[in-house]
Parts: structure tokens; sequence; C-alpha cells
């Protein structure tokens, strides 16, 4: 049996804040990286680790930098280039 990590539980609630900040639901952000909404919600959940392709689909699709999913790992600021992002109207 897999063992789920402390960090694929911490990207995963990064993942799932960064798409309720944004408004959209698993299936708006499923079809945007060709995934089922059932993939996304497992990324989310931390019972999937997330592959570094989708990953790079999702900073392309939320027009974020890398740190912003690994907040809690290093200690970047998440909210902070949220909102940055949020007041350029990306």
């Amino acid at each position: 049996m897999r063992r789920i990590t402390e960090s694929t539980k911490i990207i995963g609630q990064n993942l799932r804040d960064i798409r309720e900040i944004h408004g959209y639901s698993q299936a708006h952000v499923a079809a945007q990286i060709d995934k089922t909404f059932q993939q996304v919600q497992k990324y989310e959940n931390g019972s999937n680790r997330l592959p570094s392709e989708v990953l790079f689909q999702l900073k392309q699709f939320y027009g974020l930098p890398y740190e912003c999913f690994f907040k809690g790992l290093d200690g970047e600021a998440f909210i902070s280039a949220l909102s940055n992002q949020k007041r350029l109207g990306r």
C-alpha cells in the first residue's frame, strides 16, 4: 500500500486553495488540463501525487509561479503571490 506523505497533502491543499480562490470547480480545472474531475479531486486530497507535467499545466492555466503550489513546504509567500495576480487581473 502506498503511503500518503505530508508533502503530498500540503501540495493538494494548496491546489484546492488556489482553485477555490479563483472560483473554479474541479470539473472546470480538469477540462482545462485534460483530466477528469476525479483526478483533480485525488490530487487535491493527496491520494495521488501531482505529476510534473500536470503541475506545469496548472501553472500555465492559473498564471502563477511554482512557489504558490508549494506553500508550507519552504515558507514561500503564497497569499502575497495570489493577491498580486488578482490585482493584475490574471
